[in-house]
């Protein structure tokens, strides 16, 4: 087995959304509204799980088969790469090079290591997972914070949304031992289905989703 190289694996910053420019669309009675993607779990509830993972797992065998998923999948996600998306068709590749790296141990987290160019559009593909996301107005009046999207069944469905929910739940559960080598495992096994769901993209803005509620400064689902 070739000789393990040690980089730095810990969680990116937020580098934003992959997915290039959303336009502005019509909601109600408001005109040209701004947008955004949506994520149900959120982007802290995930980047927790990767922390949690390197600095207290063989992410080799914990992440395993989610890590197996990317390297193989990962130019499915043509809608995250350009053209239309922001990822470049050179790092895709790489990208999927990581990930085996990842899984077969040649590639070992060090906090004190220098990062992998790479890295950059693994974790890009890793925080904007599609079947995670859907398209919605800024400045929702029931914005979930870093809890899960809860009212997001309503735009997902609830096959999508019980793979969601048991995913937050699997994290929230690995969280509370993040040395537990099995809970990690079940959180990263909810990851990859979640991750080999049948999305590509985002789920788009349908205007019958949302509503206004009087005295309130901004849109929320609907849940009617």
């Amino acid at each position: 087995m070739p000789k393990a190289t040690a980089w730095n694996f810990a969680p990116l910053p937020d580098m934003g959304q992959p997915y290039g420019a959303i336009a502005a669309k019509d909601l109600k009675e408001q005109r040209n509204y701004p947008m955004m993607y949506h994520h149900v779990v959120s982007k802290t509830t995930l980047s927790k799980l990767w922390r949690d993972t390197v600095a207290n797992t063989t992410i080799s065998e914990t992440a395993r088969f989610y890590l197996k998923h990317m390297q193989a999948h990962a130019a499915q996600y043509t809608a995250m790469i350009r053209p239309p998306g922001d990822i470049h068709p050179t790092d895709v590749a790489k990208c999927a090079e990581l990930a085996e790296g990842l899984w077969r141990g040649t590639l070992v987290h060090a906090p004190d290591g220098k990062r992998l160019d790479a890295f950059d559009a693994f974790w890009t593909f890793y925080m904007w997972l599609p079947g995670n996301l859907f398209e919605g107005p800024r400045n929702r009046a029931d914005d979930p914070k870093d809890a899960i999207d809860a009212n997001a069944i309503r735009i997902v469905g609830t096959t999508q949304y019980t793979l969601l929910a048991d995913l937050q739940t699997a994290i929230d559960a690995y969280g509370q031992t993040p040395k537990d080598q099995t809970r990690a495992k079940t959180a990263w096994e909810a990851m990859r289905k979640m991750a080999a769901s049948d999305y590509r993209k985002p789920r788009p803005f349908n205007a019958k989703h949302w509503t206004w509620v009087s005295g309130e400064n901004g849109p929320r689902i609907d849940q009617g």
